[in-house]
């Protein structure tokens, strides 16, 4: 159990502006990483690279083989979404509206909630709302809570200094997801993440082993992995 602090704070307001400020100058992220996870749509681990811009919400995950032979390919942002597999005689499209995104990337997190989980940034950190705060000393951090609608709680775990170690929130009694970030002593974005989720059974983790910030990402770097052989994966009926 971690002490309780000397002088407490109590404004959640506070806190979160300090949070926010962690990563205000982080805009894009390049990097290399492992990932080892299960969900209903099977087991995934391996190398994969990782393009990420907040400000634009492109999202590019490439998986690749030990021999470096690419695997599959996700190019996403928020007007929609090329995916290629190899094998596959055709590449899959379609708007990124949430049951695609949970065949294609099942963490319980739409494609903007992803890219800020990249970098730590809660989904629901600019939640509108009144936060209640308490130190967890099971965590060593700043637990904060909002019930913003019936059968919905938010939490977030937020260190005296805004760094965010974890986040969740939860449906009428079911995990929508839940996300814990590790840091490496020094380092501005988490060098480990763990994602959770009721919706699609999922457990994954992601292990960052190399990354650079706030690169000049070109045209080129978001191409689609294939231009022709298309099929658009259509929406559920009740999104």
């Amino acid at each position: 159990m971690y002490p309780l602090p000397d002088n407490p704070l109590d404004d959640p307001t506070t806190l979160l502006d300090k949070a926010r400020a962690k990563t205000d100058g982080l805009l894009t992220l390049s990097a290399e990483a492992r990932i080892r996870g299960r969900s209903k749509m099977g087991r995934a681990m391996g190398k994969v690279s990782i393009l990420a811009n907040r400000s634009t919400e492109q999202l590019r995950v490439d998986a690749w083989t030990p021999t470096d032979d690419l695997v599959l390919s996700l190019v996403a942002d928020k007007d929609g979404f090329h995916y290629f597999t190899r094998g596959e005689p055709i590449c899959l499209i379609g708007p990124v509206c949430p049951s695609n995104v949970r065949a294609l990337l099942p963490l319980g997190l739409d494609i903007k909630s992803i890219i800020g989980a990249l970098f730590a940034v809660p989904p629901d950190i600019d939640l509108e709302g009144t936060w209640s705060m308490a130190f967890d000393r099971k965590i060593g951090a700043y637990l904060l809570e909002q019930a913003p609608k019936h059968g919905t709680l938010v939490r977030m775990w937020i260190r005296e200094d805004g760094q965010v170690v974890g986040a969740e929130r939860t449906m009428d009694g079911k995990l929508d997801y839940r996300i814990k970030f590790q840091f490496s002593k020094g380092k501005s974005i988490p060098g480990a993440l763990e994602f959770q989720s009721d919706i699609d059974s999922t457990n994954a983790t992601v292990k960052i082993q190399s990354f650079e910030l706030n690169q000049q990402f070109g045209d080129e770097d978001w191409e689609p992995p294939c231009n022709t052989n298309f099929r658009w994966l259509e929406c559920l009926e009740d999104e």
